[in-house]
């Protein structure tokens, strides 16, 4: 039996109304995720060996980017465990739905803070510049 098959078997067993082309693109689309969140994972992995080679040279910088890793792994592993509530052949909505809020509820609370530490950063260099340009005499 096919993973679409399986879905269609289950599909029964909830109050959710959802079409076949919809279950066979959701059983489609969980390889991909499934290979994304991998990728960001063991990515992530590398970012932590960094972080550990970091915390040598600046102990500072090297925490912040064991912090860091450490939450990207936490939401690729979010993205994995999104696609095997689809990939496994029965359909897990509750499952799904617990990893996809999540997943979206950490990337908007990672790209807000970014966004805020580079405006934090541009600030910081423009006066950098700023104070080093006006000693300057020609």
């Amino acid at each position: 039996m096919s993973e679409t098959e399986n879905l269609d078997a289950n599909a029964g067993k909830s109050d959710l109304n959802m079409s076949s082309q919809a279950r066979e693109t959701l059983a489609s689309a969980s390889g991909w995720a499934k290979a994304m969140g991998i990728i960001g994972i063991v990515f992530s992995a590398l970012g932590i060996i960094a972080g550990i080679v970091l915390l040598f040279a600046s102990p500072l910088i090297g925490i912040i980017y064991l912090i860091i890793y450490a939450i990207f792994i936490y939401v690729w592993s979010l993205l994995v465990g999104q696609a095997n509530s689809i990939s496994s052949g029965v359909l897990d909505m509750d499952k799904f739905a617990v990893n996809y809020k999540k997943f979206w509820q950490i990337s908007v609370i990672i790209l807000i803070v970014m966004f805020v530490l580079g405006i934090i950063a541009a600030l910081v260099g423009q006066s950098m510049f700023s104070s080093i340009g006006s000693g300057m005499n020609f």
